[in-house]
C-alpha cells in the first residue's frame, strides 16, 4: 500500500466516525450535531422521535459506508472494487444528513462531502494507478 492510499482510506474511517457526534448528547446549546431539531421536517410536523430515527439511520448508513470505503482502499476483499462507489453514495447520504439538521457549523462538513463527490464521481480521483484498487 502506498501513502496516498494510506492517506485516503484513513481520511475516510476519520471521515465516517465523525458521523458519530450526532449519538452524542449534546453538552451546550450550541452543539452542532442535534438530530432532534430539523429546519425541514419539523415543518412536515415530524416530532422528535421520528427526527432522531430518521436521523439516526442516516448518521449510521454515513458512517458505515465511509468506513467500509476506507477498508476497501486498504484492499479488503469485496471492498477493494467497490470503494468508489460505496464512499460516492456516503457522501450524497452524509450531505442529506447535514442539510435536514442544519447547523452553520456544519459547512465544513458540506464542503468536505461535495468535495469527496466531485473528485470521486466527476474528476476520477484518485485514480486506480494512484491507489492500486
Amino acid at each position: 500500500m502506498n501513502i496516498i492510499a494510506l492517506l485516503v482510506g484513513v481520511f475516510f474511517i476519520v471521515h465516517g466516525l465523525i458521523h458519530i457526534l450526532y449519538a452524542v448528547p449534546a453538552p451546550n446549546q450550541s452543539w452542532p450535531f442535534d438530530l432532534s431539531q430539523s429546519w425541514l421536517l419539523a415543518r412536515l410536523g415530524l416530532g422528535e422521535r421520528v427526527l432522531r430515527g430518521l436521523g439516526t439511520v442516516l448518521l449510521m448508513a454515513a458512517l458505515a459506508g465511509f468506513v467500509l470505503a476506507g477498508l476497501g482502499v486498504f484492499g479488503i476483499p469485496l471492498l477493494k472494487d467497490v470503494w468508489r462507489t460505496v464512499a460516492a453514495a456516503s457522501s450524497v447520504v452524509s450531505f442529506v444528513l447535514i442539510g435536514l439538521f442544519w447547523h452553520r457549523s456544519l459547512i465544513i462538513g458540506l464542503l468536505i462531502d461535495a468535495a469527496i463527490f466531485v473528485a470521486l464521481v466527476w474528476a476520477a480521483w484518485p485514480s486506480v494507478a494512484m491507489i492500486g484498487s
